[in-house]
């Protein structure tokens, strides 16, 4: 059971067929291989992914100056156009009530001054645009989303509204949506006016430029946006049923759990970030309290899941000490977003979900940091995990560039659907590999307990001991994917190791001091031995590498210790096929087939000992005149002498049938009694010159002695008759 146990407490490295060396060798092949198809399965999604890196936007379009942009030579319109530059800002709330300045599109209002007197963070305002020489025709003209009430007018006419504008809180009604309003152009000037109350949210101003274009160029840019938002929820959703599913099914398996939870977490975040807001489309009458809220708390625990996730994927790379901290930090970020919730104060959630900015970037570095030492230690999955997690913070530095910085658009304004979908198919990568390892795993284990097992029956079965242990020692090198191994046996007459086994080197005996190298030192003190550099061993003895030709690099030395603790000997294996250094579950593998090793000798030795033993007392039975006859507990016959055979006329192959045993207690009656009380009270019996009718009819005169026999434990296991045939004497 301990040999057992001890094998189930590691897994294979990789598939192998007992006699095949090509089949050892499979591993680092199986590996190459994998990383190959990874490599194209990278390729692939990010192939997939290109489509997303077309900018449609005409990043060459005019910009406003002064509240007015022109078309003029502009020459016909093919692509949608951001309405960037001045637009003219109307104040319409305190304190600064009707003042009018010039404010740059992408931007906020908070902290611009009106003369000396700055705008706040909260308050009504209406920005407008006069758009000159618009060529005639169809446009769309999309409205960003915006934390509060947005209505758009265009030539004085409302045509549009997402919440309920107002001038104080009371009055105005917030949402999260964005719009499309189309506008006919005849060549005219066109005056738009959007009209902003924020009073629910610290997001302030026009964040995003709003997007103008041809209405069959706006419905493809509109198609790719809505693609984007719906591709990223879709994997979401899809990879957190796929995590639970591979959970369900493998309970042991918590990141896929962790992973799976974070990625539920994230979908309401998801949902509301793209095209337009989602959870407010499938929930119009939802406030927006509620909305916000929502959101915020379940992307909290998202990053809780995502911590988890990693820590379960890489937990020696975790210092335990930043977990902590991270996980206490987000945990006191929950219940403040938790209590501004229950009083229904939507700034102080913004306000705070705000300042928590700088947490979450450290927390995303801790898990670069994490993930990058895990690529270091050469983790599984720490490269595509590294891949996807890149490329999601380039896309972020990247838009941050472009929004702050002002640096031009390459690949668009908004690669962030990109970056998560790369990060989420790493880990859709990731998840299926360590699941596929999972299963392969299994299937190797249980290869390698049906060679074990195997190994069993054939020391029970096996009676050469030559052979049986050649293949421990074969089986053990293709188990532990070793070049060779060997199994060396101690000789007390020489006090020396011999190798009983040794591959590679079959026509040779090697014998040396039990002192002497590794191999030496793990027989003197009994204690097994993982090297990973022999050469750095002063125990190593490198004459014996001279001498058989062969240059070994690791070695695992294990000594072959009877149940008893009687020292049998040594085995090792040499240099790992795939050119690493062994590991602690190689080494406890061979313990395992060392002490198979140990029983399978320990079995020749005893079988070897009792065969002895039985040759010895046939002979002594064969050389007694005497007559001896065994009996068992019911008095039947066991065993007769040849002596015995031939004093009592029997036939020797039928001395054992009941009826030959019922004729001779029929033909001797007094004896048959004396024998059972013999047999009943356990004290012997002895009869001088008795007379006994043999099985040829004929009457002897024989001196009987009636002994019990005794077991180990004291009872009586049955009778021996010893029998003197002295007719001729008398």
């Amino acid at each position: 059971s301990a040999i057992v146990i001890a094998w189930r407490g590691s897994l294979a490295a990789g598939t192998t067929q007992i006699g095949s060396q090509e089949a050892v060798r499979a591993p680092a092949a199986q590996l190459r291989r994998r990383q190959f198809f990874l490599l194209a399965a990278v390729a692939l999604l990010c192939a997939l992914c290109a489509p997303f890196l077309v900018d449609t936007i005409d990043r060459k379009g005019p910009e406003a100056t002064r509240g007015v942009v022109s078309f003029a030579n502009l020459g016909p319109i093919s692509r949608p156009m951001e309405l960037k530059g001045e637009w003219r800002l109307d104040w319409h709330t305190a304190p600064a009530p009707g003042a009018s300045l010039f404010l740059p599109v992408p931007g906020h209002w908070k902290g611009v001054k009106v003369g000396t007197v700055p705008l706040p963070e909260l308050g009504a305002a209406s920005y407008a645009l006069t758009l000159k020489d618009l060529p005639a025709g169809r446009y769309i003209l999309h409205v960003p989303r915006f934390f509060g009430a947005v209505r758009v007018a265009v030539d004085g006419e409302v045509v549009s509204e997402r919440g309920t504008y107002g001038l104080s809180r009371a009055t105005s009604r917030a949402v999260y949506r964005s719009q499309d309003v189309s506008i006919i152009s005849a060549g005219q000037d066109i005056h738009l006016r959007l009209d902003m109350a924020a009073f629910q949210h610290r997001e302030n101003g026009l964040g995003e430029a709003p997007v103008l274009g041809p209405a069959a160029a706006m419905a493809r840019w509109t198609s790719m946006s809505w693609l984007q938002g719906s591709l990223v929820l879709a994997s979401l959703l899809l990879m957190g049923c796929f995590g639970i599913v591979v959970a369900l099914a493998r309970t042991q398996e918590r990141a896929s759990l962790y992973f799976a939870l974070a990625c539920l977490n994230l979908l309401p975040l998801a949902a509301w970030m793209g095209y337009d807001n989602l959870i407010q489309v499938a929930l119009p009458d939802l406030t927006f309290n509620a909305m916000l809220s929502f959101q915020i708390l379940t992307s909290t625990i998202a990053l809780s899941m995502a911590l988890l996730y990693v820590r379960e994927m890489y937990p020696r790379e975790t210092p335990r000490l930043l977990y902590g901290v991270l996980q206490g930090l987000n945990a006191f970020r929950f219940l403040i977003y938790l209590g501004a919730f229950l009083v229904a104060d939507t700034v102080l959630l913004s306000r705070v979900s705000g300042m928590s900015a700088s947490f979450r970037t450290v927390g995303f570095v801790a898990l670069v940091g994490i993930v990058v030492a895990a690529c270091i230690r050469r983790r599984e999955g720490s490269g595509t995990f590294l891949f996807g997690l890149g490329s999601f913070l380039l896309c972020i530095i990247y838009n941050d560039l472009i929004r702050n910085a002002e640096v031009p658009a390459i690949f668009g304004s908004n690669l962030m659907p990109v970056g998560s979908l790369l990060l989420l198919f790493s880990q859709l990568l990731i998840l299926a590999e360590r699941w596929s390892g999972a299963i392969k795993s299994t299937e190797e284990t249980n290869n390698e307990l049906r060679q074990l097992l195997d190994v069993n029956i054939a020391i029970a079965s096996e009676i050469q001991l030559d052979a049986l242990l050649r293949r421990i020692v074969q089986v053990t090198s293709q188990i532990l994917h070793a070049d060779r191994s060997s199994l060396f046996l101690h000789d007390t007459k020489t006090d020396e190791l011999w190798s009983m086994v040794a591959e590679g080197v079959e026509n040779r005996e090697i014998r040396f001091p039990s002192t002497s190298g590794i191999a030496g030192d793990t027989f003197t003190r009994g204690v097994a031995d993982n090297v990973a550099d022999v050469y750095a061993d002063a125990r190593f003895n490198r004459a014996i590498d001279m001498t058989t030709g062969y240059r070994t690099r690791t070695a695992l030395s294990v000594p072959v210790i009877t149940r008893a603790g009687r020292k049998l000997g040594v085995m090792q294996a040499f240099n790992r096929l795939d050119g690493e250094v062994f590991e602690d579950s190689d080494l406890a593998r061979m313990s395992a087939f060392a002490a198979q090793a140990a029983v399978a000798i320990e079995n020749a030795t005893l079988f070897s000992e009792v065969a002895t033993e039985r040759n010895y007392n046939d002979s002594i039975l064969r050389s007694m005149s005497s007559g001896v006859v065994t009996l068992d507990r019911e008095a039947s016959v066991v065993k007769l002498n040849e002596a015995a055979c031939a004093i009592l006329g029997v036939d020797p192959k039928a001395a054992a049938e009941p009826e030959t045993q019922r004729a001779w207690a029929a033909a001797n009656p007094w004896l048959s009694s004396e024998i059972t009380v013999a047999g009943a009270t356990g004290n012997p019996k002895s009869f001088l010159d008795a007379d006994m009718v043999t099985m040829r009819g004929d009457t002897i005169s024989a001196n009987i002695s009636i002994v019990p026999l005794m077991a180990d434990q004291g009872e009586q296991a049955g009778l021996l008759i010893i029998v003197e045939d002295i007719s001729e004497g008398k």
